[in-house]
Parts: structure tokens; sequence; C-alpha cells
């Protein structure tokens, strides 16, 4: 089984493990984006990086805005099946979602960043 499915079953103490270890081994993706959410360098903003809540890990999370963001490592039929229905979930509990392709973060940085900034401009009008 897949590593993304067996998530929501692990407890509290294995997801913190599974979240630590996965924030000492970050893609190229995922290292591009932290560098510019960071230290509030997103308006003012607080992110975290593999945050742990209820049963999953986000791999950035900005807690006052309920903001995930989110990096698929794979384009299985299964995963995207898996990552809709786990959208929806956290969709019902108020929490908004970005998720990008890892080649695009790449191949596109740019444009990566103007769509978050784009989410984040946006959230902060709400509030």
């Amino acid at each position: 089984m897949l590593p993304e499915l067996v998530i929501e079953n692990l407890s509290r103490e294995e997801l913190l493990k599974e979240a630590k270890r996965r924030k000492f081994n970050p893609t190229k993706a995922e290292k591009l984006l932290w560098q510019r959410l960071r230290r509030k360098r997103m308006l003012s903003l607080n992110f975290t990086r593999q945050h742990v809540c209820k049963n999953f890990i986000f791999d950035f999370y900005c807690h006052k805005l309920k903001l995930i963001i989110e990096v698929d490592y794979s384009v299985n039929n299964l995963l995207k099946d898996y990552y809709y229905e786990r959208d929806l979930k956290l969709t019902k509990l108020g929490y908004r979602i970005l998720r990008f392709k890892n080649d695009l973060i790449i191949e596109d940085y740019s444009n990566s960043i103007s769509r978050i900034y784009k989410m984040v401009n946006y959230l902060v009008g709400l509030n």
C-alpha cells in the first residue's frame, strides 16, 4: 500500500515521526517553496512545514488562514482519488487547499508562487 494511503491510520506519535522524516527529506520543489514561505516572507504570515493536524500531514500550512499547500509526489490514479477525497474532508472542516505537482513547481516556479500569492491575498481580504 502507498504511504499516503496509510498515514490516516497512524497514531499521533507515528504521524509526528513521519512528519519529522519528511521535513528532513524534502523534495526539490518543497525546498523551493519553503525558501519563499519561511520566516514570514509571504505577507508577514507564518507557515509551517510538514504540519500534523488531526490525522493528516500538510506539506505547508498557515494557521491564521487555514491554508494548506500540498506538493503531490505522484500522478497515480489511486492517489488522485485519495487526494480528491482528502481535500473534500478538509474543505468541509474549513481548510483551503492549494495543490501543486512537483514538476510544475520546478518548471514554473514564478507561476506557482503567483498562485499562492493570489490565494493568500484573497484569504487575507476575507479575514
